[in-house]
């Protein structure tokens, strides 16, 4: 333990760090303090992320759709194909990214974290 960490006792006698050690067992108000929130700050500021790139390429889909129906109807069936190669990698990257399952993910875990730190 740092030697320069100020701690201070409460009634009981138990010792209440200012700081995390990472190795010691800590109080639940400490534990939420120190672990669940910084974890609950880093989920929270993924989210917003992965939903901006979730709904870049769904907007890209839906127009890359649209291009290649309309191409198509105008029997320029190789710009077409273009455009279809285009939509398929998009869906193609989004799936090997899995910005999905991710956002899903991380949506859970802060609902949860969020839970625990009310239940607490």
């Amino acid at each position: 333990m740092n030697d320069s960490m100020p701690s201070v006792s409460d009634e009981s006698g138990n010792v209440i760090h200012n700081e995390n050690s990472h190795y010691e067992p800590v109080q639940p108000d400490n534990y939420i303090r120190f672990r669940i929130i910084p974890v609950l700050h880093y989920y929270k500021e993924k989210i917003p992320d992965y939903t901006l790139w979730r709904g870049i390429t769904r907007t890209l889909l839906v127009i890359g759709s649209i291009a290649s129906g309309v191409l198509a109807i105008f029997h320029l069936t190789a710009w077409a194909a273009l455009v279809s190669v285009f939509v398929v990698s998009v869906t193609a990257y989004q799936e090997f990214s899995g910005t999905n399952s991710k956002l899903n993910r991380y949506s859970s875990t802060v609902h949860e974290l969020q839970e625990l730190i009310f239940w607490w």
